[in-house]
């Protein structure tokens, strides 16, 4: 997360540079032209701020809103190599969506399918999460379901495109989902050492990331060692000599791989899951069927049983917990989840849930002294 951080910075000084010079040379380029890369930028420089909030600053806002007080990170609105006071939470929220409510009045909806560059869904998203982290619940599902209403531009990940039996074209990512992704060259060897369980062979890799095969059965409801979850088939490498665990293989490439060098930064089910999560927060007997309605939208795309309407509001709730969990392995977005919600104990962590694990330390380096 911290290298994460690091890069965060590193891009805000380059978007700020972007908009500096568009200010002073934007004459060099047409008018649609500055339009779209003065609101790419714009809406970048929110996103990536926001990041920075979840990172370094206070979760669960909607019942501890004392916490918009407090002084977090800096926001910074030029290139400049001088230390940028910080401002706090409330302050931080305001800016970004200032920035975002400027870049909506110029970006184009005609290059929404470009998942590659800051789109207009991917606007939507961000604003979406933002209000969601207020605890703003019916902003935050105006978002997600006008967001819904263009999910046709983003197709579900297609059986065929998982279970073919030529590993070069399985889409692992579901690349078809993504709203706004990034191409990172190398990213397989990058992370290889951490997914690869005969990375240390003939030793154990001690980095390896996975889930032991008792909590992946749990988590995805397996009988007898079987599920119908696409993501359970193909999530998984379940061959290790070493001990008993599954390594994630969301990010694994194989010669001539299709699909590769893609990290997903927003994708459509999370729509789904917040849009369902407003739901439930009215109380509403139709609103919490509507909510299951959402999840079963998942459900199905990813070949699993739907969920019937006779569960309570609280357990649906734990529906989407449960999908969380099992949707955005190794995408770093569960974390926030719990943090955004205030969870108490972290699961499946000997960590308590409290501001001394959510809350990262700001670098000194940042802080205006």
């Amino acid at each position: 997360s911290l290298v994460g951080s690091e890069m965060c910075i590193r891009d805000r000084a380059n978007i700020n540079n972007i908009l500096e010079n568009l200010e002073t040379n934007g004459s060099c380029v047409t008018p649609p032209v500055y339009a779209q890369l003065k609101a790419e930028c714009l809406g970048l420089r929110a996103f990536i701020h926001f990041d920075l909030l979840r990172l370094f600053g206070w979760g669960n806002l909607k019942e501890r809103p004392d916490m918009l007080n407090r002084l977090c990170i800096p926001y910074a609105f030029q290139y400049t190599k001088e230390i940028v006071p910080q401002v706090t939470v409330g302050t931080a929220l305001e800016y970004m969506e200032k920035d975002l409510t400027e870049a909506e009045k110029l970006i184009s909806h005609d290059v929404a399918k470009s998942r590659f560059t800051f789109n207009y869904y991917a606007l939507l998203a961000t604003r979406m999460r933002i209000a969601m982290w207020k605890g703003d619940y019916s902003v935050a599902r105006k978002y997600a379901e006008n967001l819904l209403n263009y999910e046709t531009d983003f197709a579900w990940v297609s059986r065929n495109a998982l279970e073919t039996s030529y590993p070069e074209n399985r889409d692992l990512t579901f690349s078809k989902e993504h709203v706004f992704a990034l191409d990172i060259a190398e990213l397989f060897e990058s992370v290889k050492h951490y997914i690869d369980p005969n990375a240390n062979k003939p030793n154990r890799n001690a980095d390896l990331l996975y889930h032991s095969s008792e909590r992946a059965n749990k988590l995805f409801e397996a009988v007898n060692g079987v599920s119908t979850d696409y993501r359970y088939k193909r999530w998984y490498n379940k061959v290790n000599d070493y001990f008993d665990g599954w390594a994630f293989y969301k990010y694994w490439e194989v010669e001539e791989y299709s699909h590769g060098s893609v990290l997903p930064l927003i994708r459509k089910p999370e729509m789904y899951y917040m849009a369902a999560e407003c739901l439930l927060e009215t109380g509403n007997d139709a609103d919490r069927i509507k909510a299951i309605e959402y999840l079963n939208t998942v459900r199905d795309n990813r070949g699993i049983a739907k969920l019937g309407n006779d569960m309570t509001a609280g357990t649906v709730q734990d529906e989407i917990t449960k999908e969380y969990q099992r949707e955005f392995i190794g995408e770093g977005q569960l974390f926030y989840y719990y943090k955004r919600l205030g969870f108490e104990k972290i699961p499946y962590s000997t960590k308590p849930g409290n501001d001394a694990v959510y809350v990262v330390p700001l670098p000194l380096s940042l802080i205006h002294i």
